[in-house]
């Protein structure tokens, strides 16, 4: 990569011979290009809410349960703790 200018990329091509060659590129059409390799670490997989909120107590899954109607209104009331 030789320059990086808003949205486009300056790559320069070291040739055996001869002088470099330059070519400039959208970085949109280099990011979907097949060949192009993000170095970059992958992030850790994530537990799903669902496996977690699944090993609650009962106890801990009482206190996220919202129970009885809603009140006039439509809407139900959540406290803190």
């Amino acid at each position: 990569m030789a320059e990086i200018e808003g949205r486009r990329i300056l790559l320069r091509q070291a040739a055996v011979a001869g002088p470099p060659r330059l070519r400039q590129v959208e970085i949109s059409v280099l990011l979907a290009h097949p060949t192009t390799e993000i170095l970059a670490p992958v992030p850790g997989e994530e537990t799903a809410a669902a496996a977690v909120l699944s090993g609650l107590a009962d106890e801990e899954d009482d206190e996220l349960t919202v129970k009885g109607a809603a009140p006039p209104g439509g809407a139900h009331r959540l406290s803190a703790r």
